[in-house]
């Protein structure tokens, strides 16, 4: 795959998870030229690991796959 058909790389995602008390859980992930494909695979494992099955997903920067 060429830098071409990349739509666009993840940089920076924060995750926050809200439980039902109202109390808040927070993980940033800072990655470098990822494909938003791969990285959305690797949220998904990840908040399964966490035991969280539902997520809200805040703060995604993205830029270009170009240096």
């Amino acid at each position: 795959m060429s830098k071409n058909e990349i739509p666009f790389c993840v940089t920076k995602v924060t995750i926050k998870k809200v439980y039902h008390d109202g109390e808040t859980h927070s993980v940033s992930v800072s990655s470098t030229k990822i494909h938003i494909d791969d990285f959305r695979e690797q949220l998904m494992q990840a908040c399964l690991a966490f035991g969280w099955s539902e997520v809200q997903v805040n703060d995604i920067f993205n830029s270009s796959c170009e240096d």
